[in-house]
């Protein structure tokens, strides 16, 4: 984007940028995804802190059983769980339609191939994205640096996607632990809560355990990592043969805990770096994030930077953020239908699902 635009000029060009290069449909899909991302792991934070208070009688005056209270518990945390997986499955298949191209990205997050959550995170593991492309970090050789700063911006770049390839591969394994929990939670509730682990000790919420029963047709279909057992140390139902079992104990806390970070941190990144890329119609940028109300700053996924790597950042801020443009977009996904009885049911109605046809592009509905 030229430097020597004004701001109300290089708004005008980034909005054409969007409509004819980046799409509107595509904006919208990648901020609908942050927003919602972002909604859904608040709304975990908040079931945590219910977890914590539930058994508080000024707080939830209830007749509860302690052992009610200790399930309610239980599928709370399931409930966090499914919420995580559904991100999970979400940034997977962002990431590799972000891989493809912006129409690609679409289209598959509004409806994606049966499954393709799996191949994504068997190409991670063969490393097979530009995970460059994928956070729309730029070609260097087009930014207006020294030789030097090049090769050392480059070494960055290497060391933000080791780092975004790490998380993706963590997540990915959360989320093939988790699924069968997942799916029983989904389809058949074939859930049996109110195991102890340790029978002796008092019967508590962070010494219970949840186990999922399913079945499989090959040994192939378990997640990696499984463990096997024989007929005679099963229980006498011949049907379920798998069981995915849940601890609820710290080191389950943990795991969420890192799952929900590294979500946090990927669900922006990825949306905030292509959002730059369209505000500066794909030309001399770099990720940003804002430091303070309107400030902002060059940024990468890298942890401990170096002296030099500062040093690089701050030279980054002086040649390539003063040009830039940074400016928040506004979002607004609405429409107003004017024939009735639409019109009526969008005012009354508790639930209205709408066809919009297209095959009449002149429509007045």
């Amino acid at each position: 984007m030229d430097s020597m635009l004004t701001e109300k000029e290089k708004l005008a060009q980034r909005d054409s940028f969007i409509v004819s290069s980046f799409g509107i449909d595509t904006f919208h899909t990648l901020f609908m995804f942050k927003q919602n991302s972002l909604g859904t792991l608040s709304t975990i934070g908040f079931i945590g802190q219910l977890i914590e208070k539930i058994a508080d009688k000024n707080i939830f005056p209830t007749n509860l059983s302690e052992e009610q209270i200790i399930q309610i518990k239980q599928y709370l945390i399931l409930d966090i769980i499914s919420k995580l997986l559904t991100i999970i499955e979400g940034l997977l298949v962002l990431v590799h339609s972000l891989s493809v191209d912006y129409t690609t990205t679409t289209k598959n997050m509004i409806k994606y191939p049966l499954n393709l959550q799996w191949m994504v995170i068997k190409n991670l593991l063969q490393n097979k994205y530009d995970l460059e492309k994928v956070f729309a970090l730029p070609s260097i050789t087009e930014l207006p640096l020294t030789t030097e700063e090049k090769t050392d911006l480059k070494c960055i770049y290497q060391k933000n996607s080791s780092n975004i390839r790490e998380a993706l591969l963590m997540l990915g394994k959360f989320y093939e632990k988790c699924n069968i929990i997942y799916n029983k939670s989904k389809h058949g509730l074939s859930l049996s809560p109110l195991s102890f682990i340790s029978p002796i000790s008092k019967k508590e919420f962070e010494n219970s355990s949840l186990s999922a029963f399913d079945h499989k047709n090959n040994e192939s279909d378990m997640p990696k990592d499984h463990y096997i057992s024989t007929l005679d140390n099963n229980s006498d139902s011949i049907w379920f043969n798998v069981e995915s079992r849940v601890n609820f104990n710290k080191k389950l806390f943990s795991e969420i805990g890192t799952v929900i970070n590294h979500l946090e941190i990927l669900c922006t990144t990825v949306v905030d770096n292509h959002l730059t890329f369209a505000n500066n119609c794909g030309q001399n940028y770099l990720p940003v994030h804002e430091t303070s109300s309107g400030k902002y700053s060059i940024s990468f996924l890298i942890n401990n930077a170096s002296g030099n790597e500062i040093k690089l950042l701050e030279t980054l801020n002086k040649k390539i953020l003063e040009n830039m443009l940074v400016n928040p977009f506004e979002y607004h996904m609405t429409r107003n239908y004017t024939k009735k009885p639409l019109s009526d049911a969008v005012i009354n109605d508790s639930i209205i699902n709408i066809f919009i046809n297209t095959s009449n592009v002149n429509t007045n509905q």
